[in-house]
């Protein structure tokens, strides 16, 4: 799905770096949420 909102940004806006930037939010969602809770997830 985020490569699908990307690619879309990518088309609007005519450059590859808005896309970047949703790519690296996305990845830094779950080791950003280790890091604040300590943990991976239910368990």
């Amino acid at each position: 799905m985020v490569g699908i909102i990307a690619a879309e940004i990518m088309r609007r806006s005519g450059s590859i770096w808005p896309a970047v930037a949703v790519h690296v939010v996305d990845n830094m969602g779950l080791p950003l949420f280790v890091l604040i809770t300590g943990t991976a997830g239910p368990g």
